[in-house]
């Protein structure tokens, strides 16, 4: 039957789905506000058809205080902490996932999400849910429980972080 790979395209349903590969956390100041920061990268891939993406939101969902809602950022002077010292990230923009306007049918994109969060001391992420939007209104939804994360299995990049000495900010 001709046509036929067109129709299996059509009607099926577009499907995101992903690896998390590493996932920093920090507490700072984003845009004269404290703030948790999250950092993460993501192997996502659209499957079916391409998904012409407007944004992404990262939602969190914490043990003792409920869900918030969270949009994709980007910072070029993003600062975090990590083995007690100050790094400055040093990503090109080109890899972040929310500079992207597709996502290409079958064809994997690697890339960093960043997204801050009110601070929560003390408090236990449940589940963190990456809402891809299009232009025309859908959504589609990647989600990782913290239970699932085998932390073992993260990457850790040295190589986005560049040192910093503090005493020259």
């Amino acid at each position: 039957m001709l046509g036929s790979p067109f129709l299996y395209e059509r009607f099926n349903p577009v499907l995101i789905k992903g690896k998390l590969i590493s996932q920093y956390d920090n507490i700072g100041e984003f845009r004269k506000e404290p703030k948790a920061l999250f950092l993460f990268k993501l192997s996502v891939v659209s499957l079916n058809q391409s998904f012409a993406l407007k944004d992404i939101d990262v939602d969190i969902k914490y043990e003792n205080n409920g869900q918030t809602h969270n949009s994709a950022v980007n910072q070029r002077q993003t600062f975090f902490t990590l083995d007690n010292k100050l790094r400055k990230l040093s990503v090109p923009e080109s890899l972040f996932l929310n500079n992207l306007s597709i996502l290409k049918k079958d064809e994997p994109a690697v890339g960093y999400l960043m997204t801050t969060s009110p601070v929560f001391a003390d408090n236990k992420i449940i589940e963190i849910r990456f809402v891809f939007k299009s232009f025309n209104g859908k959504e589609k939804i990647l989600s990782f429980k913290s239970n699932e994360i085998d932390e073992t299995k993260l990457l850790y990049d040295d190589s986005i972080w560049a040192p910093i000495d503090s005493t020259k900010l």
